[in-house]
């Protein structure tokens, strides 16, 4: 599993590591300017779009499943009604 950032110092950190690195690739794929470079970046493109979907539909999946969900709260709120009865 890869670590995404929760904090915006850490995406800043990711955003300045990615515009670091892109560069880079984008000069190797025209240095060696074949097809099965080109082809190997297409397809690197297309599931880093593809990881990027799933993992927001994971996220999106998991907000919906607590909805309504019993909670720490919930039984903290039982157990102070079953002391003051």
């Amino acid at each position: 599993m890869v670590h995404w950032p929760k904090t915006v110092y850490g995406n800043v950190i990711l955003l300045m590591l990615t515009a670091a690195v892109a560069p880079v690739l984008v000069w190797a794929a025209v240095s060696l300017s074949g097809p099965l470079v080109w082809a190997t970046l297409a397809v690197v493109a297309v599931a880093g779009v593809a990881l990027y979907v799933r993992r927001r539909r994971i996220e999106a999946a998991r907000e919906r499943a607590w909805v309504g969900a019993f909670s720490f709260k919930d039984s903290v709120d039982q157990m102070r009604a079953r002391e003051a009865v």
